[in-house]
């Protein structure tokens, strides 16, 4: 019995480490196509991917940089509680602005968790620059990510209005794939502060925006994603210049604790279309999502919580640094999001 199981435990690793391996070389097949880029890291702080040193232009995934630099100088407070006076000057035309679709002459107050709702949930430009003008420039964003967090190949140089104003600056605003992962991964597995969770909360509310890219490849209702996309000019030709998503996925695991993994997918100068380009996303997303589900699937009868298809009783193990932040910040973000929700209705429309 003991050389069976000894023979089992190595047949297992052995499926696990083809597993791995197997990802790999499906992201690879991805690589037929120029200009794609993908990073994935996984709960075990593995990365893999493709061209993940690569600079890609961000687009709107800076948007994301921009919320987490004003996570490290406002409190909760400050970000649910302060208002900004946005004028007519501040909307401009010639721009993606729902804010300026609604509010088109200006002259209202809004509080910056309801001009980052704009920006991380329906990307909107005006909303990004006002946040640069009122609370950090892109360079002390760029400054801030760097003295704060652990990613440093990337580079926020320009506002939307200056990228809108001459295309060609766009190309300023950049990051390699793997690095844009590691700053989402890191934001969402060791940040706990308080002012990370408005983050969390604007992020997990239900957007229409981006749901073509990373969310249409994972098929599990209870897994959870908080993405953000972006998307570059058009080229004289008629191409995007960028199509990108950049994602947390968090799902629960079958002996009860939680699986996350971090995906980043940045297109440049695809030769299609952007419907196209949305559906290469999803299809990377659920490339990872199956292989992430099928590791899961083996740990777990490895584990002895899953027998001929019927869950069993999970075994107690003491859970990892990362599932207990995780649990805790789980129900924190739900309080979270009832006052980021509130917040965000005062700031507008009271």
């Amino acid at each position: 019995m003991a050389r069976y199981l000894t023979f089992l435990a190595s047949v297992l690793t052995g499926v696990l480490t083809l597993a791995g391996a197997s990802l790999q070389q499906r992201l690879e097949a991805f690589a037929d196509t120029p200009g794609t880029g993908i990073a994935v890291i996984t709960s075990a702080g593995d990365t893999l991917g493709v061209n993940i040193d690569r600079d890609y232009m961000l687009a709107s995934v800076m948007k994301f940089h921009q919320a987490v630099a004003l996570t490290r100088i406002l409190t909760f407070d400050e970000i649910v509680g302060d208002s900004v006076w946005v004028t007519k000057d501040d909307l401009l035309t010639g721009t993606w602005s729902p804010l300026r679709a609604q509010c088109p002459d200006g002259n209202f107050y809004i509080s910056p968790v309801g001009l980052l709702d704009y920006t991380l949930q329906m990307s909107d430009n005006n909303c990004a620059d006002i946040l640069f003008d009122r609370y950090a420039s892109p360079y002390c964003v760029d400054s801030i990510i760097r003295a704060t967090t652990p990613a440093c190949n990337f580079s926020i140089q320009r506002t939307e209005a200056e990228m809108h104003a001459d295309t060609a600056l766009a190309r300023l605003n950049r990051s390699t794939p793997a690095d844009a992962a590691t700053l989402m991964h890191t934001f969402f597995t060791e940040d706990t502060t308080v002012s990370s969770l408005a983050i969390r909360a604007i992020m997990a509310r239900d957007g229409a925006f981006g749901k073509d890219r990373l969310p249409a490849g994972i098929s599990a209702g209870n897994a959870t994603i908080y993405h953000k996309t972006g998307t570059g000019e058009l080229a004289p030709d008629g191409h995007p210049t960028a199509v990108n998503d950049l994602g947390f996925v968090y799902y629960p695991k079958s002996d009860g604790s939680f699986g996350y993994y971090t995906i980043a997918v940045f297109l440049e100068d695809f030769s299609g279309t952007q419907q196209e380009a949305e559906a290469r996303i999803a299809a990377i997303s659920e490339t990872v999502w199956a292989e992430m589900m099928m590791a899961e699937a083996t740990k777990a009868v490895a584990a002895g919580t899953v027998h001929a298809g019927t869950p069993m009783k999970p075994k107690p193990r003491e859970l990892e640094t990362s599932e207990k932040i995780g649990l805790i910040l789980l129900p924190l973000t739900e309080v979270m999001l009832e006052a980021v929700d509130r917040a965000i209705w005062k700031s507008v429309w009271e």
